[in-house]
């Protein structure tokens, strides 16, 4: 480490890792101070002391003490200095009854500056361009970083050191030394090679204990790293499996679920087909202590099934609380199937119930295998009924028969409070007009219940019956007390296999369908406990009856009604890699930079390693060291091993050549995750978070640029860093009754970020939120912090107990039926409500307010405003599937909507929140009013041109820093939009990232633009915020287009633009097309009279600003017919004409007057998989083979503005889908 004395009359700091040495220059003497900080639970400690005085040290500044030798003394003992951080997290990379756990160490050590007299230099140095003096003492290492992995047989250890500006350290003697009960247990001896050090040490007890302490020790310096646990409970993986994947299940409830509870864990079996056997044979469950968890396999058995549904049978889980379990793999050879723990439904196997364990999941359970009843029920049938058990239950009647009935009824009663009965059947699809009885829990396991039709007043069950009042073929659910009984919810007749559901907690009982809708009531009752009855009654001359029941079972009602949600990992790797530093990851190091790698098999005996597919290191032991300088460029790294079902492990090392001026870097690692690669020429999206690097950028980014691994510059564009933030007193409200055909079903999305409460989406019947009379705040953050949300149903909208007031950003997603409303966190649901929603008229949406009286403890305001960041608000008018969540969610704060099929408005709120700001209380009908909404820098938005990124596969570019007072913006490769610049376009390089471009700074000419159709005096005019394209006659109009025609490929084309509003006709068109037979301008009329085009040939899809009736209306034009085919309040179904021409379609933000807005165009062939309903017929596509971006304004009457700040067109992402990115560590350092 190395302390530098200033000479200047300011106090001066020198931060390394954990300790800071604050040093007060004067001219006679000087006082040190040092801080010690250190990060213990979660908080930040600081603690400041004064040391000695140090005499005779430089003086004021002077070319005399240039290049002197000077001394100073300590007096005391010295800075015996110690700062430690220990983190313990498990891992999950070890299988075989093999306990895994990573262990984090970091120390500053202790500094051993003893009494005495020590020599400094005193040299001269410029900073930020003043020469100053400066003392330089060496003092030694301050950091040790340490990484452990631990199995009952050895320990990997991976060892490195760094002096006082970071940097790695050679050569460094170091004991590790295993405690345990303070008996030594395992101790050696080891030396860096350049900085780090990678082994494994094998305890002669041959096993961890837990509470076992681990130290290093560096005698050369004196430095001992401090003491860490090991915890408690080690993972321990079955002896059968090889794979593993964690599942993470939280419990976001205020309420436990009981013990022992049953979780519904669905899984995508085809993710994991190559480890898994056609029928799931080889898959199991299991604890962190390796205790295999009883698992029951309902439905999906097979490996290639996109849905598969276990339950596991789990201990509790306490509120807002997670557990960590696994699913694990053994070889595909391998029958894990029992009557056990790890079993299936027994109609999925080829023998019935040979592998069903549900008695050993579930609360209670029966198959029926067999032919006969087992011991859990009793039974009774009048003589026209029959009961017949055949590997399954079936009750019959004959058609016709006499009145009578039958039942089979528990023994015991066993449905309580806070259980779910549940049955596999099928009624027949049978009439059911003369018929009662199905499944259900009932007072008495004597009698078969006659339901609601003339029973007795003893009559008291709750459940389905199949039949209702002698109306019709429907299976009824209802709840019967006392023979006065309550509806809930039905279904049709039908011959399906039906999963049938009754549950009871407290006062409540409640019905569904397989995973539909559920009905609750709190009428009529019946008292608990309660049998299960599969009766049946009928009234005599009816349909014949033929009720099948495959199995019947109990289950644990989970909290409130929520399933806790489970988090699906990844698969974790046998081979565990550490390549610099890094354990199992890309990464990026600088160039002579010796490539340390470390490999350990787990399962193998023998594993390898190749770097860009050639073999460096043959099949050894289960382990192994390499290390080799490596000149600049992308390395692929593969360690492979000699044991079947062991997958290779692949990462990606860059070896970086650093451009000049560059004094930091992260790499960034580029992931295409689809099964196509990206195009030749690709522009990325980069979303970095400028808060983590603040220490390195300055205040307008401009020191940041992009390059290779060869150290070229890759062309970068800095889109935005601004994300809409709301200050408790700002807010945006939309139009009256916008977005248009919201309906009663629909569905709400939307990305935030708070530390406290407010309403995030709202909803009244007043454009003032403070003065609505009907208030709903939709999605809202409650004063405990906890998400909560949901139109008014009854009294109040419904909690969901899940803390979302942490700082981070959180994607909610609410879905309306007419009778339900669901709420998702992060793509999970959880919460919904049953019942009719209030419905407010007029509606008015609003973002960042609403009615405080379910938020905050104050109920005297109406208004209750949001504190901090929302972004991508989406308006569907259709209910989304929960995988269609989850989607929006897994796509990305950024992403665009995920389907154009609905979708009714988009505010991304990025980028362009400056431009919405100045706006009063919003009083003006046909806009979206912002008022005091300002922007916020945290997530910073570039584009990069990158080349091809093959399927599955990752790319390695570099975030570098300069100097903060080094600019390295300029209009060729390190740019920004336009209107980010002081003066407008000053360092936009758009030009060399994008396939076209135009920022219009110097009018038509720039880039090639040019004015294709003039007519009147509509002429565009170069702005400084672009291009303004102003018309004040009716009839007249212009379109302005790209040098070239759009290239060969899918393509998204967006541009950033406003409109003013205006009178009755007024328009403004966007579109795409051949404007070779353009002959007038392009006109619409607010009633869709006939377009001005003469014999041209256009398709059009965009917004188009028709002020008719207040509105603006988005509409398809289709001049073959010179008419608008369709609005978006009325579009036909799509029905294609099987073009083998590429056309274009556009997918808007639904612009609003004087707000920026963005607009995306796909390709034709995408129109199914969007399920964008256009009707194509009468288009000749023969013209758009070679289509052009077009830009268009123009008036059928009245008057119109459009300003156009920047167009593009990029490249289209492999099935829609950006590549993922993962940035790395600060110059490549784990540490």
């Amino acid at each position: 480490m190395q302390i530098s004395l200033k000479s200047q009359s300011s106090l001066e700091y020198l931060l390394v890792m954990g300790i800071g040495i604050f040093i007060l220059v004067a001219a006679i003497s000087y006082a040190i101070y040092y801080q010690v900080g250190y990060n213990s639970a979660g908080s930040v400690q600081n603690l400041q002391l004064a040391a000695t005085s140090i005499s005779n040290a430089v003086n004021a500044v002077s070319n005399s003490g240039i290049g002197s030798i000077q001394q100073f003394t300590f007096t005391s003992s010295g800075l015996d200095l110690t700062s430690s951080i220990c983190n313990t997290s498990l891992s999950l990379n070890y299988a075989g009854k093999e306990a895994s756990q990573s262990l984090q160490m970091y120390t500053t050590g202790v500094l051993p500056i003893n009494p005495g007299t020590y020599t400094a230099y005193v040299k001269s140095v410029k900073v930020n361009g003043i020469t100053e003096a400066q003392l330089s003492v060496n003092l030694p290492i301050s950091y040790i970083s340490t990484s452990y992995i631990y199995n009952p047989s050895s320990i990997f250890y991976n060892v490195s050191f760094l002096d006082g500006s970071d940097n790695l350290v050679g050569n460094v003697n170091f004991t590790l030394i295993i405690y345990n009960n303070d008996k030594i247990i395992a101790e050696q001896n080891e030396t860096t090679i350049s900085g780090y050090y990678s082994g494994s040490i094998s305890p002669s007890s041959g096993q961890f204990l837990p509470n076992s302490v681990a130290e290093i020790y560096v005698s050369s310096l004196g430095i001992i790293s401090p003491s860490c646990f090991l915890p408690q409970e080690l993972l321990v993986v079955p002896s059968n499996i090889i794979n593993y994947v964690p599942l993470t299940i939280t419990n976001s409830q205020n309420a436990p679920t009981v013990s022992p509870f049953q979780q519904k864990v669905v899984i995508d079996s085809a993710e994991y087909q190559q480890y898994e056997a056609s029928n799931l044979s080889n898959v199991e469950f299991f604890y962190p202590n390796g205790t295999v968890i009883n698992s029951w396999l309902e439905s999906g058995n097979s490996n290639t099934a996109a849905s598969t549904i276990y339950w596991l049978k789990i201990s509790g889980i306490l509120a807002h609380s997670s557990e960590t379990v696994y699913l694990g793999f053994a070889s595909k050879s391998t029958n894990l199937f029992n009557t056990t723990n790890d079993g299936e439904a027994p109609q999925l196997s080829s023998t019935y119930a040979e592998y069903d364990d549900g008695a050993n999941v579930f609360n209670f359970y029966d198959n029926f295998a067999g032919t006969a009843l087992s011991s859990q029920w009793t039974s009774s049938s009048t003589s026209s009924y029959s009961i017949k058990v055949d590997d399954g239950l079936t009750i019959s009647l004959p058609s016709g028969a006499a009145a009578g009935g039958a039942y089979v009824n528990s023994v015991n009663a066993v449905v309580g409070n806070n259980i779910i009965l549940q049955g596999l059947i099928n009624q027949g699809d049978e009439s059911t007009t003369n018929e009662r009885g199905l499944i259900g829990a009932s007072i008495s396991n004597s009698v078969y219940q006659v339901w609601d039709n003339g029973g007795s007043s003893g009559d008291t069950i709750v459940g389905w019956s199949a039949g209702k009042d002698n109306v019709g073929n429907i299976i009824q659910a209802m709840s019967v007390l006392n023979g006065a009984y309550t509806y809930l919810n039905s279904i049709s007749s039908n011959s399906n296999l039906n999963i049938y559901s009754v549950f009871v907690s407290d006062s409540t009982v409640g019905t569904y369908v397989n995973d539909g809708s559920v009905s609750t009531t709190t009428t009529d009752v019946p008292p608990k406990p309660l049998y299960i009855s599969l009766s049946d009654y009928s009234t005599g001359g009816g349909a014949a009856v033929n009720s099948f029941y495959q199995w019947i079972r109990t289950r644990a009602y989970p909290p409130n009604g929520v399933m806790p949600s489970v988090t699906i990992g990844s698969v974790q790797p046998q081979i565990v890699v550490f390549v610099n530093g890094v354990k199992d990851g890309n990464n990026g190091i600088a160039d002579s930079t010796t490539m340390n790698i470390t490999a350990f098999g787990i399962k193998s005996s023998h594993i390898g390693l190749m770097i860009n597919g050639t073999i460096v290191s043959q099949l050894g032991s289960a382990s192994l060291s390499y290390q080799k300088p490596m000149s600049p460029g992308l390395y692929n790294i593969t360690v492979f091993s000699n044991q079947s079902n062991l997958a290779n492990q692949t990462y990606w090392e860059a070896v970086a050549a650093i451009p000049k001026g560059i004094t930091n870097f992260v790499p960034v690692s580029i992931t295409n995750q689809q099964n196509v690669a990206t195009p030749s020429v690709f522009q990325q999206n980069l979303s970095i978070d400028s808060f983590l690097y603040k220490n390195f950028e300055n205040s307008s980014l401009n020191n940041v640029e992009f390059f290779s691994p060869s150290g070229s510059t890759i062309s970068s564009w800095l889109q935005s860093g601004d994300i809409a933030y709301f200050n408790g007193s700002a807010y945006a409200v939309l139009p009256e009754n916008y977005p248009y055909n919201m309906g009663t079903s629909f569905t709400i999305s939307v990305w935030f970020k708070t530390t406290g409460q407010g309403v995030i989406i709202g909803n009244g019947n007043s454009a003032n939120p403070g003065s609505s009379g009907c208030y709903s705040p939709t999605i809202f953050v409650n004063k405990n912090g906890d998400i909560a949300g949901g139109d008014w149903i009854g009294s109040e909208p419904f909690d969901t107990n899940y803390f979302v007031a942490n700082g981070k950003w959180t994607e909610v997603t609410i879905t309306q039926t007419p009778t339900e409303q669901i709420l998702y966190v992060n793509g999970n649901e959880i919460a919904s409500a049953s019942g009719t929603p209030q419905a407010c008229s007029p509606t008015y949406w609003s973002i960042g307010t609403g009615h405080s009286g379910w938020v905050g403890t104050d109920t005297s305001s109406p208004e209750y405003n949001f504190i901090g960041s929302i972004s991508n608000v989406q308006f569907y008018n259709q209910v989304f599937t929960p995988s269609k969540v989850a989607s929006l969610y897994d796509k990305g704060l950024a992403a665009s909507p995920l389907t154009n099929s609905g979708l009714i408005a988009w505010y991304l709120l990025s980028g362009n929140v400056s431009q919405q700001n100045g706006h009063n209380a919003p009083t003006v009908t046909g806009s979206i009013q912002f008022k005091g909404v300002s922007s916020a820098s945290t997530s910073t938005n570039y584009w990069i041109k990158t080349g091809s990124i093959q399927p599955r596969e990752s790319y390695i570019v570099f975030v570098g820093f300069s100097l903060p007072n080094v600019s390295l913006f300029n209009n060729t490769n390190d740019g920004e939009a336009p209107q980010l610049s002081s003066t407008y376009g000053e360092y936009d390089n758009g030009k060399n990232v994008f396939l076209e471009y135009g920022n219009f700074v110097n009018g038509m000419g720039f880039d090639g633009w040019t004015e294709a159709v003039t007519s009147g005096s509509f002429t565009p005019l170069a702005t400084n915020e672009g291009i303004e394209m102003i018309n004040d006659t009716g009839g007249e109009g212009t379109h302005i287009t790209p040098p070239n025609p759009l290239v060969e490929e899918p393509v998204i084309a967006e541009y950033s633009w406003k409109f003013s509003e205006g009178p009755s006709d007024g328009e403004i068109l966007s579109l795409f097309g051949n404007p070779s037979s353009l002959t007038g301008p392009p006109v619409v009329t607010c009633g869709g009279g006939n377009l001005a085009l003469g014999d041209s040939v256009m398709l059009m899809l965009e917004e188009v600003g028709m002020n008719c009736s207040g509105k603006y209306i988005p509409a398809i034009l289709d001049n073959v017919n010179d008419k608008i085919i369709s609005t978006v309040n009325n579009l036909p179904s799509i029905t294609p004409q099987n073009y083998t021409e590429r056309l274009t379609i556009v997918n808007s933000t639904f612009a609003e007057a004087g707000a920026f807005n963005f607009s995306e165009v796909y390709p034709v062939s995408e129109f199914s998989s969007l399920n964008i309903p256009i009707n194509m017929e009468g288009v000749i596509p023969s013209v758009f083979n070679y289509p052009t971006m077009m830009i268009a304004a123009g008036s059928g009457g009245g008057y119109t503005y459009q300003y156009i700040q920047w167009a593009v067109v990029r490249a289209y992402p492999p099935n829609g889908i950006m590549p993922v990115e993962t940035s790395g560590y600060i110059n490549g350092n784990p540490n």
